[in-house]
């Protein structure tokens, strides 16, 4: 259910997102807890240790404390003590050779060994909490969801002497009608004792291969997999390999919004136009890769049109690996001499001057 749209029921653009979004602070803690065991031993880098864990989820901890399921003390304790048994620090290296016979590395960060200590005791504390609190736990979700709902239907029907409408109660119905009744709000009304109005209308578009349909879309535009070289040839080439980033970081945002043109589709009735899409969004990304957004737009167009009849499975490596790449060459790395090899240039890409939000489609087509 989109709010603008309150009579049309849509497919849902990233069905793992609404689950997570929809299983609230419980998913989101143990998830949380999980990754940052794996980023202190495994990855260069970790936002907090095990003594700030419980201070960097207190958001969640309270959360769960007020619908009454709390995360038991011991496990931050155990946390820390297990984190002072780890092993030393170890650089993390990665070493390269190339056809010429010429070899480098580079120090990418630190790793340390122990993660299946910390693993095991973050399961253990996981199984403990959620046999005896996870059905009691959904429950407290829903019916937190529904009672503020009926709150906010009652305080609007007070304020206006009568039974709001559906547009005007919108705003409350749609969290509630998406997380547990599929986006049918007639489902929450009736849940709520209220008369329903209409049932809401339903097109089916949305592909159920929703990443093999945005691949098919990425490529059709253009884009390809890609790996920015740390190493390059010269400043020249670092200036190529950035100009190619940008145009391929521009494809897969409009493969993501191919999605959004998916919904649009099945709640108008009929292909979006660029005012419907949002003229201004798609310029902003579109101005990378061409100089007339407008011009572009029938491009795009026929590049999701030829996708919903013949999309194409994502390959594996972009199922599981936030690049699209196998190794860590590409096909067009050009080989160097030992001589020009003396000459490379560290390429650093540059910051992002707008980082968009991260969804579940982008973090599977890729990162910069």
């Amino acid at each position: 259910m989109l709010a603008k749209w309150p009579d049309r029921v849509v497919s849902e653009q990233y069905p793992h997102a609404a689950m997570a979004e929809a299983l609230g602070p419980c998913l989101a803690f143990w998830h949380g807890v999980a990754l940052t065991a794996w980023f202190i031993c495994e990855d260069p880098s970790s936002r907090t240790d095990m003594a700030g864990l419980a201070k960097y989820h207190a958001r969640h901890l309270q959360a769960l404390s007020d619908l009454g399921y709390p995360i038991a003390d011991s496990l931050f304790g155990e946390l820390v003590e297990a984190e002072t048994r780890l092993g030393p620090p170890q650089p993390i290296v990665d070493e390269r050779t190339l056809e010429s016979g010429m070899s480098f590395s580079m120090q990418l960060g630190q790793r340390r060994g122990g993660f299946p200590g910390l693993r095991d005791i973050i399961t253990k504390h996981r199984r403990a909490w959620t046999a005896p609190h996870f059905d009691g736990y959904l429950r407290a979700l829903w019916e937190t969801e529904l009672r503020r709902a009926s709150y906010e239907y009652n305080v609007l029907s007070e304020q206006r002497g009568k039974a709001p409408t559906l547009k005007q109660f919108t705003k409350h119905a749609t969290g509630p009608s998406n997380h547990w009744f599929g986006g049918d709000v007639t489902a929450l009304y009736a849940a709520l004792g209220l008369k329903a109005p209409a049932k809401q209308k339903r097109r089916r578009i949305m592909p159920v291969d929703r990443v093999g349909f945005a691949w098919t879309v990425f490529q059709a535009l253009g884009g390809r997999p890609f790996h920015r070289r740390v190493v390059v040839d010269s400043r020249t080439d670092a200036d190529r390999q950035g100009e190619e980033q940008q145009r391929n970081h521009a494809y897969k945002r409009l493969a993501e919004e191919s999605l959004w043109y998916l919904q649009l589709q099945e709640v108008l009735g009929r292909s979006p136009d660029l005012d419907d899409f949002g003229a201004s969004k798609f310029e902003k990304i579109a101005v990378v890769v061409t100089s007339d957004a407008e011009q572009f737009w029938p491009t795009y167009v026929q590049a999701i049109e030829q996708a919903k009849v013949s999309p194409k499975p994502a390959p594996e490596q972009v199922k599981s690996t936030p690049v699209f790449v196998g190794s860590p060459r590409h096909e067009g790395q050009k080989e160097v001499t030992p001589a020009e090899e003396r000459d490379r240039v560290v390429d650093r890409p540059p910051p992002d001057p707008d980082p968009p939000k991260r969804s579940w489609l982008s973090r599977l087509l890729g990162r910069r």
